[in-house]
């Protein structure tokens, strides 16, 4: 069961089980939140907004993630595609191929399989494949799936040698992929310290609260002490946001 992510501003689907561990992990954060910076359950209750948008933070990140591992798989299917014409397949039937390899090397749950299956079975109802590219890149919205869609298109139209263009295609999106692996091998101690630094600000609070107990009584349960803590944690959750802006900006 999928859960549709349009009410999260977002056309892709999140399952039903993200939904669930994206709302329990929320819950757990303004808990903390609540706890560190109020010492309050109806500070609780007042935070409990947020628990929604820290969801639609996650569905974003789990679109992204998705789009991201579905790109990789492509390009293998481009791969695919390419040795099969290579040896005198049609491009439908290299399709075909295709999904057997994808299936053996992904599993038939995985995303190009699933894609794939949609595209067999439109060429097994007379579907021109040019159509069931387009409505991939749209179910998708990836870059590379709409340039592909966009080239077999021109293809049907004015025909060419369609081992040429998808030789010179397979080229162009490895060195993409390869690009953005490398960026991604670069920033990834990056995000490792970011969430280290994230964690940061809640140890010291627990590490003072359990040395020096009372230390930070002052700041809790009257109006002075509350309005100096949710700006502290205004510019904490102003910090994060900006600085996973950042890093995801590269992709």
């Amino acid at each position: 069961m999928t859960i549709s992510s349009k009410m999260l501003g977002f056309t892709k689907l999140i399952s039903t089980k993200e939904i669930v561990i994206y709302l329990v992990e929320g819950i757990m954060i303004v808990a903390v939140f609540a706890y560190f910076f109020y010492k309050s359950f109806i500070w609780f209750l007042i935070l409990t907004p947020m628990v929604f948008l820290f969801l639609n933070y996650k569905a974003k990140e789990s679109v992204r993630s998705k789009r991201w591992i579905l790109l990789m798989q492509f390009k293998e299917m481009i791969i695919s595609i390419n040795s099969s014409l290579q040896v005198g397949y049609s491009i439908e039937n290299a399709f075909r191929v295709a999904m057997n390899e994808m299936n053996d090397m992904y599993g038939p749950k995985s995303q190009i399989v699933i894609e794939l299956i949609q595209v067999i079975g439109g060429l097994d109802n007379n579907i021109p494949l040019e159509n069931l590219l387009n409505g991939m890149a749209r179910r998708n919205q990836i870059e590379e799936i709409e340039n592909f869609a966009g080239l077999m298109a021109t293809y049907k139209q004015t025909g060419g040698n369609v081992v040429e263009i998808i030789q010179t295609y397979v080229s162009v999106i490895e060195d993409k992929v390869s690009l953005r692996q490398e960026i991604e091998t670069m920033i990834s101690s990056k995000k490792y310290e970011q969430r280290i630094m994230n964690a940061v600000p809640f140890v010291i609070l627990f590490y003072v609260n359990l040395s020096s107990r009372g230390f930070f009584d002052g700041l809790y349960h009257n109006a002075a002490g509350n309005l100096i803590m949710t700006l502290i944690m205004m510019v904490y959750i102003i910090s994060v946001y900006w600085s996973n802006r950042i890093i995801n900006s590269i992709f």
